[in-house]
């Protein structure tokens, strides 16, 4: 936005008489009055020892001049002076985001911001709880989407989510159970949480320090609460971290009876439609997948996955079956509670998105693709209406083929997806 676009009147309104600014009329003055009419030529006044000095809500002294009242000598981008508390704010480069607090001064050179996260050389993504003096001239509002994505980083990463009244991160009381995320001074801990002292110390029934990489299970040890500088839920793949250290010392933790037990070894049986684990190679490195069964060749060692869940990237994969042989894959096990959890959360997501496509807004001769079923072929038609979601084949479309109106379970756009005319293939 141009300065010359900027209604300053509407910035200043609400700010207390004797705010500073500065003019290189007379240099700093403080703001005397606004005018009831903002039109007027005359709407902010402000001033100084040296005298008085009105600007139309634009800043300008006289109508046609150039802008000559600005936040201060040293930041005249008034845009910024309208940041509010909460803000979420971008740096120049796109690489930081931070939560506006406040300015340091009244110069508006430099603010203070909660929640800094940031890449270190393009690459690892840091956090800073509290950071001041950031430059104002490298920062400005975030759009939208991309507020909404460091949302999410921000509330993945600490386990937390954000509180914009107070800009803090909510933490809630832990439950006997609960896999917590433990920093203290120069050591990590992923542990099952027990119970927490009056004053404040943690207990456990089990830790695994991820600093040594060392694994305890006598619940023996209390974290003092002085010496714990980050304390949150663990994430699924600090989870993932600790439950893999328990197994490979032949342990795992009994939710039931809030112990750890021995693992007994058991021979895996497989059926269709459960879901199993098992490791892949990816050009990026090892993926962890979430796998639902859809055949098996024992005698043959191969196992067919359908719907399956990236852990690493993310990602649900529904347009391709994958093949496993059983003996190659030591990782090979059957879905916990939390993975078939994990599992099902995305699957929703992925389905909501499949429907959302498939019921998006035609107009009336609209070029669609229609079936009445998975197991039907898509027919290029003309989109007549939709009949609502009352009804099972709510798509009354005009299929080219036969020129005759008639209703349908499905229907998608044509443009993009002209390879599935007169196939059965998933969209």
């Amino acid at each position: 936005m141009e300065q010359k676009d900027i209604d300053i009147y509407e910035i200043l309104k609400d700010m207390p008489s004797d705010t500073e600014l500065y003019t290189p009329l007379s240099g700093k003055v403080g703001l005397s009055y606004m005018a009831l009419n903002k039109e007027a030529g005359e709407a902010i006044l402000v001033k100084n020892k040296n005298g008085e000095y009105s600007f139309n809500k634009n800043g300008r002294w006289m109508e046609g001049g150039e802008i000559l009242l600005f936040p201060s000598n040293k930041m005249r981008d008034w845009s910024k002076l309208a940041w509010n508390t909460g803000d979420i704010l971008v740096n120049k480069d796109g690489n930081a985001h931070v939560i506006f607090e406040g300015f340091d001064d009244d110069t508006y050179e430099t603010f203070n911001g909660n929640n800094y996260l940031w890449k270190n050389e393009g690459i690892t993504m840091c956090f800073g709880e509290y950071e001041d003096e950031l430059p104002t001239s490298d920062f400005s509002k975030a759009n939208k989407e991309d507020a909404q994505k460091y949302i999410r980083q921000i509330e993945k990463r600490l386990g937390y989510k954000l509180n914009f009244e107070n800009l803090k991160i909510e933490k809630s009381e832990f439950k006997d159970g609960d896999v917590l995320f433990v920093k203290c001074n120069d050591f990590a801990f992923i542990e099952i949480f027990e119970y927490s002292k009056k004053n404040g110390d943690l207990c456990d029934h089990a830790s695994l320090d991820i600093t040594n990489q060392i694994l305890d299970i006598s619940g023996k040890y209390i974290i003092r609460e002085d010496h714990i500088t980050e304390l949150r839920l663990a994430t699924e793949e600090e989870k993932k971290q600790f439950f893999s250290a328990l197994a490979k010392k032949g342990k795992a933790w009994d939710a039931k009876k809030k112990q750890v037990v021995d693992l007994k070894p058991v021979k895996l049986t497989f059926e269709i439609g459960k879901l199993y684990v098992f490791n892949e190679d990816d050009e990026d490195g090892e993926l962890t997948i979430i796998g639902k069964l859809i055949d098996k060749n024992e005698s043959e060692d191969t196992l067919t996955f359908g719907n399956q869940y990236e852990i690493e990237n993310e990602k649900f994969v529904t347009d391709q079956a994958f093949d496993l042989r059983i003996s190659v894959n030591k990782e090979l096990r059957e879905a916990t509670e939390n993975e078939v959890e994990l599992f099902n959360k995305h699957y929703a997501i992925w389905k909501k998105e499949k429907e959302a496509k498939e019921h998006r807004a035609f107009k009336p001769f609209d070029k669609v693709l229609v079936r009445s079923g998975d197991n039907c072929k898509w027919l290029p038609a003309l989109f007549i209406r939709d009949r609502g979601v009352g009804f099972e084949s709510r798509h009354t479309a005009l299929p080219i083929h036969s020129g005759e109106p008639a209703s349908f379970a499905q229907c998608i756009s044509y443009d993009g997806n002209e390879y599935l005319a007169f196939t059965s293939d998933p969209f």
